[in-house]
């Protein structure tokens, strides 16, 4: 038996050196559905009656937890620190990314203020992420010399302790693709994969889990490069698709990742089944008071698991169906019925659907 922490807040600790007790509190749950039955999680939370019940229905046992005792963190090792920093970096896989001839031409590194008004001079739309952020939490899109002078003073206060990640901004991003390498010996290979749906600003709304592998030389190459450089046990290597090609190094992720999750959900289903999983603020979702009515308002949408508890900021669904082509249908049919009136289907989950469009990519994203 292991007692873990559900270490949602992994980047501020590693970088920062801080707690982000609502990262936890958001997300926290959602490690019931990944741990072993022995194992037991680590929290000060209180978890409603009806809610535990589903989870005893959806997993066949009741989840153990525990206020006390030393935790193991579960998200994140934090054992290694300068090694996870490095391996976490975006500065890292840009560097890798560069080595390989991978990156993008445009791709650059901006340490001042005066590097980025010379960029601005050549590029009319771009899009600067910090380098130890998760994705969508600290970055800027400047598309007019308006939005640059309103965002000035916050990216001259970022750039005072590191550079920005600089690149066009991808109007046209076709896919967004991670791929989780799993340590195989000595040496990664590809475990499992997933599309991401991530919105315009690549804030993470859901994913789809890929039926089947894509490996690519690519993939291979970066395998190496981060097993060269201490990598060990598993990795997530994001890309993303545009019109003029593929982006094979976006970042990388150090520790277990909502790839990692849906994968463990994968086993709540029936094999053949393909599973797609949403992540929906409560803002967008009608009011329920308990979990037990939320469920009963499904009862007649098979496939579909809540997976968060009645008083979470967001609810995690899972949706399965025989068959991908089917995903979308079964969103839009959840959407029906928990969603507010007048909150239109959001249009980042019409990225359900398989991508065929990349003729470098022989399989549907």
């Amino acid at each position: 038996m292991t007692l873990y922490r559900a270490n949602f807040d992994y980047e501020s600790e590693l970088f920062w050196d801080k707690k982000d007790d609502w990262a936890i509190g958001m997300l926290e749950h959602l490690i019931f559905y990944c741990i072993d039955k022995k194992d037991t999680l680590y929290t000060k939370r209180t978890y409603p009656v009806d809610y535990l019940n589903y989870l005893r229905d959806a997993l066949g046992f009741t989840p153990r937890m525990s206020s006390i005792g030393e935790p193991e963190n579960w998200w994140g090792k934090l054992e290694n620190i300068k090694l996870e920093k490095n391996l976490n970096s975006k500065i890292t896989s840009f560097e890798i990314a560069n080595k390989l001839e991978l990156n993008h031409s445009k791709s650059r590194l901006i340490s001042s203020i005066e590097q980025l008004e010379e960029f601005l001079e050549s590029e009319k739309d771009i899009f600067l992420r910090h380098p130890f952020e998760r994705a969508g939490r600290v970055s800027f899109r400047i598309h007019s010399k308006e939005v640059f002078e309103k965002q000035r003073s916050r990216i001259e206060k970022v750039l005072e302790s590191q550079p920005l990640l600089g690149d066009i901004f991808f109007k046209t991003r076709k896919w967004d693709l991670g791929t989780c390498l799993i340590q195989v010996g000595g040496r990664f290979e590809v475990g499992f994969q997933i599309k991401n749906l991530n919105d315009s600003l690549g804030v993470f709304r859901g994913a789809v889990l890929l039926d089947e592998l894509i490996e690519t030389e690519e993939l291979s190459k970066i395998g190496k490069a981060y097993y060269k450089l201490g990598a060990r046990e598993l990795i997530q290597i994001d890309s993303f698709a545009y019109s003029g090609g593929i982006n094979w190094l976006c970042e990388a992720n150090y520790r277990k990742t909502m790839g990692y999750v849906v994968s463990r959900l994968k086993r709540l289903v029936p094999p053949e089944y393909s599973v797609a999983f949403l992540m929906t603020p409560k803002s967008w979702i009608k009011e329920f008071i308990t979990h037990k009515q939320l469920v009963k308002e499904l009862d007649d949408l098979e496939g579909v698991y809540p997976l968060s508890p009645i008083d979470n900021p967001i609810y995690c669904w899972l949706i399965s169906v025989e068959g991908r082509e089917n995903l979308l249908g079964k969103a839009k049919s959840l959407w029906e019925l928990v969603s507010k009136n007048g909150q239109d289907f959001p249009s980042v989950y019409e990225k359900i659907l398989p991508d065929k469009s990349t003729p470098e990519i022989k399989l549907p994203i």
